[in-house]
């Protein structure tokens, strides 16, 4: 009543200081300062000025590149015999009721090799079982590149067919076990890009040669090659990696 104005009730609440408390009793009130932040100065970041990157250090992208580059020419290689099998068969026997047989022998080794790799080779692990099988796979390219027969192109069709999914799968497993907590789908992404490259490019580059030479001969034997040297960098662990 002596301030002739109502007075709240979580006066003392609000005002916790003496000074705040004496500015809101009195008469005249003092204008309190805007509790409004200051407008944020314009941003003196320059093109030049140093930027802290956070991801992966160099030997994490050094991992990944192990898993990648294989993975990616694997794609390559695999796809010029699994593209081009049934020509390769019909340049050595023409009747369509013997050469037609590569595509379905293909399509049963890569049906079984998965079971077959998980009960028989499934003790050697992901990396030494890639590479087995991609070794496998480059012989199988080499055979018909060497001795042009329905046998051999035959013998590519079980060791392609009966590897790539072994392959794939191991793969992908390997890039999930030895992933940082957070890279692994940025690390299946990569590789799946790459192996996507290579099933694109080596059609193209057979199919050139194929042109320029009437033969597969040299697009095998160049596919066999990559597959066995993009194992290198496969064949070693960095200390970075778990074992």
């Amino acid at each position: 009543q002596a301030l002739q104005r109502p007075v709240s009730p979580t006066l003392l609440y609000d005002h916790p200081s003496l000074q705040a408390l004496a500015d809101a009793l009195a008469p005249s009130p003092r204008p309190v300062a805007s509790s409004a932040a200051p407008p944020a100065r314009a941003s003196t970041l320059r093109l030049t000025d140093p930027v802290v990157v956070v991801g992966a250090g160099a030997a994490g992208l050094g991992a990944a590149w192990r898993l990648t580059l294989p993975y990616g020419v694997m794609g390559a290689g695999y796809i010029v015999p699994a593209t081009y099998l049934p020509i390769m068969a019909k340049q050595s026997v023409a009747d369509p009721l013997v050469f037609g047989w590569s595509w379905p022998i293909f399509g049963l080794a890569a049906a079984l090799s998965t079971v077959i790799a998980a009960r028989r080779f499934g003790h050697l692990g992901n990396r030494r079982l890639w590479i087995r099988c991609q070794l496998a796979m480059a012989a199988g390219l080499v055979a018909p590149a060497v001795w042009p027969s329905l046998g051999t192109v035959i013998l590519a069709g079980v060791a392609v067919g009966g590897t790539f999914v072994v392959i794939t799968m191991a793969g992908l497993k390997e890039a999930h076990r030895t992933a940082p907590p957070g890279e692994t789908q940025a690390r299946l992404a990569a590789m799946t890009t790459a192996f996507a490259v290579g099933q694109i490019l080596g059609p193209v580059a057979a199919g050139w040669a194929f042109a320029a030479t009437g033969g597969f001969g040299a697009p095998l034997l160049v596919a066999a090659l990559l597959l066995a040297a993009s194992l290198a960098p496969l064949a070693f662990r960095s200390e970075s990696e778990p074992a």
